[in-house]
């Protein structure tokens, strides 16, 4: 890396790689990244990518769990639509405006 220039964003903190011969930024890196001293980039980002699976499957679980709570609400509800109706005798055909005429 003797050829390109380390400078730091002092806006947003990445870490920008500058070419000295071309002056065009080659590489950026977040801070967080370049943190892990003595581990390689790559194996430390694989280590965090599947760190993020637990994350998603307790997303997952939770909303799929907030969905069964939803349709054994719906279902209960329609059950006891069902019922109130067949209890009242009205079992007929709804009318419609267009019919009135």
């Amino acid at each position: 890396m003797g050829e390109l220039l380390q400078v730091r964003c002092p806006e947003c903190d990445l870490i920008l790689y500058v070419s000295r011969s071309t002056g065009k930024v080659v590489e950026t890196r977040r801070p967080e990244a370049e943190s892990l001293k003595g581990e390689d980039r790559f194996d430390a980002l694989v280590r965090k990518v599947k760190s993020r699976g637990d994350v998603v499957l307790e997303k997952y679980e939770k909303a799929r769990e907030q969905e069964r709570n939803k349709f054994e609400r719906l279902d209960a509800l329609f059950k006891e639509s069902t019922k109130r109706i067949q209890e009242e005798g009205d079992t007929g055909r709804a009318v419609k405006d267009i019919d009135l005429d």
